[in-house]
């Protein structure tokens, strides 16, 4: 029999609807568990579980991801063929980065399971997605972060480093890889190879840090708008437009040129990131520019998998500026 461990986090799919608007974290958690076994009662599956959070996951702080890192490092992983955590879908792609990262040597998959509605819609997708994840861990069984996700009749597995946000409106995730696996009605079928488990760059005592300022570009963004004086960051995440670049007109005094920002923040000890940006680099002469100004480019990184990089990397290595930044261009 298989012993999968099981954490709740709270979440849409640990909620329960007060009406047609609203919903309210509640004891759904373990419904999930209970519809589970009522729907596959010969899984051959024994569960171990667990609550170390209960929120919704708008309200998730880095420093979450640090607590679920540690509540799984806690169970008794030898005699686990599998990790399921239990999350929402507002914060779901930042918490599957940061713990590929954090979790990168575990020798068992551990996979993130959601609900775009409470488990009593009828438009829910946590039961399916449930089921999707055990048989994962029942099939597969390879090393690594997951997310199993159904959306638009399909049922994909999605690398915890390489999933995008839900788009707005839509509620769609996608990933920049494309799906690693997919699940057909009960019958795992994976796309690729899963990476070998690696040890974690940010060590035996990682830490998460909030304090990253990330920067979304648009027309006419006033860099004089931050306050690197009065309350300076760790570090800067800069976004970038598709073709990885950022204004740089000189004009109106400089306050929508991003090199002068970026000189700016490197004159004051603040390092300085680009994303996303090609595994080659930019096409287009303006990230030359941007580089040379001092920052420092994410080769291959969408916006969710560089802010958690820098935000372990700057909360572990807090007080040397140097580790931080190796830590961030070690990590995988």
């Amino acid at each position: 029999m298989k012993q999968i461990a099981v954490l709740f986090t709270g979440g849409t799919i640990g909620s329960r609807r007060l009406d047609e608007h609203r919903v309210n974290l509640g004891t759904a958690p373990y419904t999930l568990l209970t519809q589970y076994e009522e729907e596959c009662p010969q899984s051959g599956v024994a569960f171990l579980t667990g609550e170390p959070l209960n929120l919704l996951s708008e309200n998730m702080h880095p420093e979450h991801w640090i607590v679920m890192d540690r509540a799984v490092r806690a169970l008794p992983l030898t005699a686990l063929s599998g990790v399921i955590l239990t999350h929402g879908t507002d914060t779901l792609a930042y918490s599957a980065a940061a713990l590929s990262l954090l979790l990168s040597d575990l020798p068992i998959p551990v996979l993130l399971v959601s609900s775009h509605y409470p488990l009593e819609d009828t438009r829910q997708n946590g039961r399916r997605n449930f089921r999707a994840a055990v048989d994962f861990v029942k099939q597969a069984g390879v090393p690594g972060v997951y997310v199993p996700i159904c959306q638009q009749g399909d049922t994909a597995y999605y690398e915890g480093g390489a999933l995008l946000q839900a788009q707005g409106l839509t509620h769609v995730f996608r990933s920049v890889d494309g799906p690693f696996g997919r699940w057909e009605e009960g019958t795992v079928r994976l796309i690729r190879a899963a990476k070998a488990p690696k040890a974690p760059v940010f060590g035996p005592n990682p830490q998460a840090s909030g304090d990253i300022l990330t920067i979304l570009p648009h027309p006419g963004l006033n860099y004089r708008r931050f306050d690197l004086d009065r309350c300076p960051p760790k570090a800067v995440l800069h976004l970038l437009y598709h073709s990885a670049t950022a204004c740089l007109d000189g004009g109106r005094g400089g306050e929508c040129d991003s090199a002068a920002f970026i000189r700016a923040c490197v004159n004051r000890g603040i390092d300085v990131y680009l994303a996303p940006i090609g595994k080659d680099g930019g096409v287009y002469p303006s990230t030359s520019v941007l580089e040379q100004a001092g920052a420092i480019p994410l080769p291959g990184l969408i916006e969710e998998a560089a802010f958690t990089r820098l935000s372990l990397a700057y909360g572990t290595f807090e007080k040397d500026r140097k580790a931080a930044r190796q830590a961030v261009l070690n990590a995988q």
